[in-house]
């Protein structure tokens, strides 16, 4: 699934490699997917709940190159350069949303430590209201090439389940 020729057809040999899209966007998936397992495994020992919210601080709520907010800036940057499509970054960031964003799933963490639920409901809310403008400004590209609505709803689904 990658290309080893140039625009004219001439073969490059390994110079010039490039992973296809569904690579690609397999690449994302599986990294998210390993992220999301390290996190949000509820810990069995009652000492590694600390631990384990010191993760989901660090990496779903602070802005280093190795975060989550680290990531959305990737996938913009990458949107301006145009290597990753519109759509592609536009599903990355719904799972987001819906996979580490998800209060009942960050909060089976945070109850062991009588964490206030509405400080960390306030934090969760923020870091969605950000990747929901996120999403729209992307579907707002998007919707200039006429994608129906309802492609919209059925991968939303497709994430969901």
């Amino acid at each position: 699934l990658s290309t080893r020729f140039d625009n004219e057809g001439e073969y490059l040999g390994n110079q010039g490699v490039s992973k296809s899209t569904l690579n690609m966007i397999a690449s994302h998936i599986n990294a998210l997917i390993k992220l999301e397992e390290r996190l949000f495994v509820v810990p069995t020992k009652k000492g590694e709940f600390a631990r384990y919210k010191e993760m989901i601080d660090y990496y779903l709520f602070a802005n280093n190159i190795d975060t989550i907010a680290g990531y959305r800036n990737l996938l913009n940057e990458m949107l301006k350069e145009e290597s990753i499509l519109p759509g592609v970054a536009w599903f990355l960031l719904n799972l987001l949303l819906m996979e580490f964003y998800d209060v009942s799933k960050i909060s089976k963490i945070y109850v062991q430590l009588d964490t206030s639920k509405e400080g960390l409901r306030a934090k969760i809310e923020k870091f969605r209201e950000e990747i929901t403008l996120e999403i729209k400004q992307i579907k707002k590209a998007i919707k200039q090439d006429d994608i129906s609505e309802n492609l919209y709803k059925w991968v939303l689904n497709q994430i969901r389940k």
